[in-house]
């Protein structure tokens, strides 16, 4: 197939066509067999969620956000205990979370402003 390239404010324009300037939502942009790319609007948060078959990629678009992850130490396969971690994120920042990785991100946006982003699904399993 051919590169995507777009500028971010193209990104921006093609995310608000997406979402249709609603929020707290995530729609999809493009899907192959191996990957998922969904456009989020988020407002206050996405609660806490674990994918248990697919990895995920976070861009942040537009807007600043906290990423809070538990990454569970395991001995023997059994898990051990889930640390939180948290990530301060802005445009142009990126987080991979692996699958099974218990994750939260709430947008730290100042003046109400809606957090942009966008996600990577692998393998493409994600559900509107």
């Amino acid at each position: 197939g051919q590169p995507l390239t777009l500028e971010r404010a193209e990104v921006v324009h093609l995310i608000d066509q997406v979402t249709a300037n609603k929020k707290d939502l995530h729609l999809p942009l493009i899907q192959s067999q191996d990957m998922q790319v969904m456009a989020m609007a988020v407002e206050r948060e996405v609660p806490m969620e674990t994918h248990s078959d697919m990895s995920q990629l976070l861009v942040v678009i537009e807007g600043t956000a906290l990423l809070t992850v538990k990454a569970t130490q395991t001995e023997r396969g059994e898990d051990m205990r889930c640390l939180p971690v948290s990530h301060h994120m802005q445009a142009g920042d990126a987080y991979l979370i692996p699958r099974r990785t218990p994750h939260q991100i709430q947008n730290t946006s100042e003046d109400g402003q809606i957090l942009r982003m966008f996600t990577v699904y692998s393998p493409p399993n994600h559900k509107e």
